[in-house]
């Protein structure tokens, strides 16, 4: 989450309980620009990734089968 994401949320939070209307909406709108902004550089990621690796042929590392555990999961508990 963005830095002035929280204090857009609480300051909408505070307009709302105060009944403030004009300053609920203008919290409302920078707390949409700032979604927005995340959504758009979070999907603007993924596309370049997709890109760098279909141009250079780069795949995510895949395990050998029945081989070592991916590294995410070596030392976590097993609930079997």
């Amino acid at each position: 989450m963005s830095r002035p994401t929280v204090p857009a949320a609480g300051y909408f939070a505070v307009a709302a309980a105060l009944s403030c209307w004009g300053d609920m909406g203008a919290s409302a709108v920078r707390l949409g620009v700032n979604i927005a902004g995340m959504i758009i550089s979070g999907v603007l990621t993924l596309l370049v990734q997709r890109t760098y690796r279909s141009r250079f042929g780069m795949r995510p590392p895949v395990p050998p089968a029945g081989g070592e555990p991916p590294f995410w999961t070596r030392g976590t508990p097993s609930y079997d």
